[in-house]
């Protein structure tokens, strides 16, 4: 590797890399460049300076990095489609269909408790055994327990 040009004709070649804190190399070629001593400290400080800028580590929670921002993407990727799975199994249900279901559920356990009070008024009226009294309302209220129990219990 040939030696800078300006090494052999300039002894302070050496001395102001060191003080600059960069190559001779880079020195030499500088003041080939027709540059001053004072202009080749000052850009080596400049240059210096920019480098720690962007070395400086963002603040924790500042900024996310491209790969910590594709990790959470793949995570929330994985995620949905265990979802996604568990639904097509019949593990889950959406939650519309479930409230669907329980809302009807509970609509035709009102229509069959409202119904008691109406089917069960003349033969009370007529009734004055409290046995059988209590016998018809029984009987009434398992019948309302049956048709309950005989719910479809969903998809």
């Amino acid at each position: 590797m040939p030696k800078p040009k300006n090494l052999a004709t300039n002894k302070g070649v050496g001395e102001l890399a060191r003080k600059a804190g960069i190559s001779i190399t880079t020195a030499s070629r500088k003041l080939g460049a027709g540059k001053t001593p004072e202009q080749i400290i000052a850009e080596a400080e400049e240059y210096r300076k920019k480098q720690e800028r962007r070395s400086e580590q963002p603040e924790a929670g500042d900024e996310e990095t491209f790969y910590e921002a594709q990790r959470r993407k793949e995570i929330a990727l994985a995620s949905l489609r265990e979802l996604e799975l568990q639904v097509k199994q019949g593990d889950l249900a959406p939650i519309a269909e479930v409230n669907a279901w329980v809302a009807g559920m509970i609509v035709e356990a009102r229509n069959i408790l409202l119904r008691i009070a109406p089917d069960l008024r003349d033969r009370l009226a007529i009734e004055t055994d409290p046995a059988a009294i209590d016998r018809l309302i029984a009987a009434e209220v398992d019948r309302a327990l049956a048709a309950l129990a005989q719910y479809p219990t969903g998809s």
